[in-house]
């Protein structure tokens, strides 16, 4: 499985704050397009579902979080030649405390203005959504 190296940036969002955020090291870039998975073929069922977008999306491995492994069905990622890999955040360094972090976090912490704010940023990095091929 690759994994790219990943590089914080600063980038300064339409308010003057500076802000990191994620950018591969090095030369090399993610290349892509944002995806929306309402655009893809897929089946109901969760698991199904699931292998089913990251077949869609070209995936060779779904990463899946410990408490996911736990429900997770992995017949349908493999009928697709998908393998499924746990994944646990890293747990040194920035990444820490990594593992106890979620979108509640940001909420709590920002305020819902603020992460509004850098979701339009984010957003805004995305101007056009390209629907799948």
């Amino acid at each position: 499985m690759e994994v790219s190296r990943i590089a914080l940036h600063h980038r300064t969002d339409r308010n003057g704050r500076r802000n990191l955020h994620p950018r591969p090291a090095g030369p090399a870039r993610l290349a892509g397009q944002v995806l929306t998975s309402s655009r893809l073929p897929s089946r109901q069922g969760r698991s199904v579902r699931l292998a089913d977008l990251a077949a869609a999306t070209g995936a060779r491995t779904y990463l899946c979080g410990t408490g996911g492994m736990t429900y997770l069905d992995p017949a349908p990622f493999t009928a697709q030649n998908v393998a499924v890999a746990p994944f646990r955040p890293p747990t040194a360094g920035i990444w820490s405390f990594g593992r106890r972090l979620s979108a509640l976090w940001a909420l709590a912490e920002l305020g819902p203005d603020t992460v509004a704010d850098r979701l339009q940023t984010l957003a805004a990095d995305h101007t056009v959504l390209q629907p799948a091929v």
